[in-house]
């Protein structure tokens, strides 16, 4: 391909002559392609350094081994695209979806779609099905619930409540404490004065590049040693597309996970607006007044203003 190109810019350079090519014993190409008995024959012919060796089976050999390391580069090139094109995909899912947060768009409902997964997690995390309902910690489960959900002293779960419903029924309870308590919330601090929908944004934003950042690092991990599943007999292309789908998964649910988890907990100090009033105001003289000079402050050990040599605290100063 190389040699083809190189002739195609001599003719069209208007070189109608012939192309010939120079290649060293020493060049990988001949050492990887029967290298040795080409060397052999040199010395054996005893030819000067300088002389190039032109044998047309030469020229074959040369050229099959072209195509054989061609047809390597093609399949590696192909590869190459094929993975370029997973992380090409999963970079539009995430620009899209961060292009909708940089331009001012409401992720209210997304985040509080968020939430039925992580609530589900927590739940999971803080029961021990191999135990009764009536054997749990409640204390401890509360402790779990209030550091992850819920305010301190909630105390949400009781051996009262537990004797009429399962674990599905706990979990839809949780649920709904969970979104009531957020909701409660976001109406707290818009009452404040506080627009928590750009609270949302930003924090939803900061999860979104940090984790992406993570995940590109991860991709180009994978990607480095994916070639060496082809040694247990599997196709390294679709190894990459299955591992990178779970991770880039795994990678959505931490961020909801981390998104959900920091407005739940998260308390913002909301500093009261300072009014401004006008100076003049507060002096009690008008506009035209303002722009009068002040009178320059006399010094007590100053010659006093009236005229009679005294200094002022001796004089008008008393």
């Amino acid at each position: 391909r190389i040699d083809n190109q190189l002739r195609g810019r001599s003719g069209r350079q208007g070189d109608e002559g012939e192309s010939i090519f120079f290649i060293s014993l020493e060049d990988d190409l001949a050492k990887r392609f029967g290298g040795e008995s080409i060397q052999k024959i040199y010395n054996m012919m005893k030819i000067d350094e300088n002389t190039p060796i032109t044998m047309g089976i030469l020229s074959k050999q040369i050229e099959n081994a072209q195509k054989v390391i061609e047809g390597k580069n093609f399949s590696i090139r192909k590869n190459v695209l094929q993975y370029d094109d997973v992380m090409n995909k999963q970079r539009e899912i995430i620009y899209a979806e961060r292009n909708k947060v940089l331009d001012g768009e409401s992720v209210h409902d997304q985040i509080v779609k968020m939430i039925p997964e992580f609530v589900n997690d927590v739940v999971d995390e803080i029961i021990d099905k191999k135990l009764q309902p009536a054997e749990w910690n409640y204390e401890k489960m509360n402790k779990l619930l209030e550091a992850k959900l819920f305010e301190k002293e909630t105390n949400f779960l009781t051996p009262e409540l537990m004797d009429d419903w399962d674990i599905t029924f706990l979990k839809e309870k949780v649920l709904e404490k969970a979104i009531s308590t957020y909701e409660e919330k976001v109406s707290k601090y818009n009452d404040l004065g506080v627009n928590f929908e750009e609270i949302e944004r930003i924090i939803l934003l900061k999860e979104v590049d940090d984790k992406w950042v993570d995940h590109i690092d991860q991709m180009d991990m994978l990607r480095r040693g994916i070639s060496l599943r082809a040694y247990g007999g599997v196709d390294p292309v679709n190894a990459y597309k299955k591992e990178a789908f779970d991770m880039f998964e795994d990678m959505i649910a931490r961020l909801q996970e981390n998104t959900v988890k920091t407005l739940l907990k998260a308390e913002f100090n909301v500093m009261p607006k300072v009014e401004q009033k006008d100076s003049l105001v507060n002096e009690g003289g008008s506009k035209e007044q303002s722009n009068t000079p002040k009178a320059k402050t006399v010094g007590r050990n100053e010659p006093c203003p009236c005229g009679s040599n005294k200094k002022y605290k001796s004089c008008c100063g008393k």
